[in-house]
């Protein structure tokens, strides 16, 4: 599918998902992902995100006003899922990075998958760091996108 961005003509779209194009009245053409309809469970899924900002509180009251989210006054400012959506928060750490948006994948051993992105190229940059839920670390990947790994704790069996 051939189409134009910016008032150039650009290549056809080649992706693992189905593209629809809309006209727009702030451009010639808008291209929406639609997942493909694969029928199965993603291996390991997105299941948390984080919003890093400087003002939690200023943040916070920009999205509860722009996207009508539930967000509590914790130190985290957990963010409500609601219906179809994914868990998340806000934060602010104290200290650099103090933007930033990252995804967390859910994995079953965090050790396994910090060395595989070492291998692949990636760098560890927060190692495994445990919670009472679970334990999460970050990593980077070789363009330098931070994403996350969480573990949820698994309860014992009785």
């Amino acid at each position: 599918m051939n189409g134009y961005a910016g008032g150039k003509k650009t290549r056809p779209l080649i992706a693992r998902h189905q593209a629809e194009v809309q006209a727009t009245s702030s451009g010639p053409y808008l291209v929406v992902p639609r997942p493909l309809k694969s029928g199965g469970k993603m291996a390991n899924p997105v299941v948390h995100f984080e919003i890093g900002t400087r003002d939690k509180s200023k943040s916070a009251d920009f999205f509860r006003q722009l996207f009508g989210w539930k967000i509590d006054e914790g130190p985290a400012g957990m963010v409500d899922a609601a219906q179809g959506g994914i868990a998340g928060h806000l934060t602010s750490l104290g200290h650099e990075p103090h933007h930033y948006v990252t995804v967390y994948v859910e994995v079953d051993a965090l050790e396994v998958y910090l060395q595989r992105a070492i291998d692949l190229g990636g760098k560890v940059l927060v190692p495994p760091v445990a919670l009472p839920h679970g334990s999460f670390a970050w990593f980077a990947d070789p363009d330098d996108n931070i994403l996350g790994l969480w573990r949820p704790n698994v309860p014992a069996s009785s």
